[in-house]
């Protein structure tokens, strides 16, 4: 089962490090948070902006395809 208090504390420590320019420790972050809840459509949106960031464009469409799918 999904611990809700574990995905919330993970979604905020990578929006922290996002906000702060450390966008491949946040995407870390949410990758962690996915591995928890593989359905959390905002993680997958939030996955494919900053995969865009860093160049990865292929990357980027996976996630928010898979952002689409999660719904």
């Amino acid at each position: 089962t999904v611990d809700p208090a574990k995905v919330r504390a993970l979604r905020l420590k990578a929006r922290r490090l996002a906000q702060t320019g450390k966008t491949e420790a946040a995407l870390a972050a949410y990758v962690e948070l996915l591995a928890l809840d593989a359905d959390d459509a905002l993680a997958h949106v939030e996955v494919g902006a900053l995969r865009a960031q860093l160049g990865q464009g292929a990357e980027a469409v996976a996630a928010l395809r898979r952002a689409i799918l999660a719904g």
